[in-house]
């Protein structure tokens, strides 16, 4: 199969899981996180994408679309204490 799937998030607790449940499955997780801890994937970080950026930046995104082009986006990404500041 072989697909692609963008994970924001995908650094944080639930997007490792969620990386190794698409790996899991045959898919290719291209992780989009602001953070640069690899601690919760350091097992399967050689077989995920793992790309740096905001949610916020739009162009940044559309580049990113368009150059893995995922067959789905499994949306995690959140900032702890921004209730209230949503940003679409």
């Amino acid at each position: 199969m072989n697909e692609r799937i963008l994970v924001t998030g995908g650094l944080g607790m639930v997007g490792a899981f969620v990386c190794r449940a698409l790996l899991a499955e045959g898919r290719q997780p291209v992780v989009y996180d602001q953070r640069t801890d690899t601690a919760l994937v350091r097992d399967i970080a050689g077989e995920c994408v793992i790309e740096q950026g905001d949610t916020r930046d739009q162009p940044r995104l559309m580049t990113l679309n368009a150059q893995h082009r995922p067959a789905a986006i499994v949306h995690l990404a959140a900032q702890v204490g921004q209730i209230g500041r949503a940003h679409v």
